[in-house]
């Protein structure tokens, strides 16, 4: 019979990049997948799914964001700047 070491007991005792997970300060993005095009990120041990630039963060996941106007010049013939 030895005394062990049991590794973590809570994400607080990892880096803050990592979770405690199975007594393991391990990287949480490995075993999270992120609906397309969500990348996974990890700030202070949770773990977020991250919407690119262009897109927007919905509760279904990521949409594409429309292109935004500030001028009708800015709009195709037979459109206006609208909103």
């Amino acid at each position: 019979v030895a005394c062990l070491p049991i590794g973590c007991r809570s994400s607080t005792e990892c880096t803050s990049e990592k979770s405690c997970i199975n007594l393991k300060c391990v990287e949480p993005c490995t075993s999270t997948t992120c609906n397309t095009p969500a990348e996974c990120r990890v700030h202070l041990h949770e773990v977020y799914c991250v919407c690119p630039p262009g897109f927007e963060s919905t509760s279904n996941g990521c949409n594409k964001t429309e292109p935004r106007c500030s001028s009708d010049i800015e709009c195709p013939s037979g459109t206006a700047c609208l909103g």
